[in-house]
């Protein structure tokens, strides 16, 4: 991250009620922003080396405790234009990936 400039949206993690693989939540994220899927980088932690390939949006998801059960932080590149709302982006991925945020 330290060569691509991101910038953490206040306050937009999602919670999701189900385990996901990660190749599903990839798809199903990709798909409800409208972006292509190499623009988009789910992981389990902030990758600490340089990322080889240009991303608009990294996803780092976590196992959590409780009803919800994972823990989706979003941080998008300075230059993405698309959907910000995380409440509509919450809607699209209940919808997309058959679970509840």
């Amino acid at each position: 991250l330290s060569q691509m400039k991101f910038t953490l949206m206040n306050g937009f993690d999602i919670l999701i009620d189900q385990k996901l693989e990660t190749g599903k939540l990839h798809k199903g994220i990709s798909q409800v922003l409208g972006l292509k899927t190499e623009e988009v980088l789910v992981c389990d932690e902030v990758p600490d080396i340089p990322l080889t390939t240009p991303i608009s949006l990294l996803v780092v998801s976590t196992e959590v405790l409780g009803e919800f059960v994972l823990l989706l932080a979003f941080y998008f590149q300075a230059s993405y234009t698309g959907v910000h709302n995380p409440v509509e982006i919450a809607k699209r991925l209940s919808i997309e990936l058959g679970c509840r945020c």
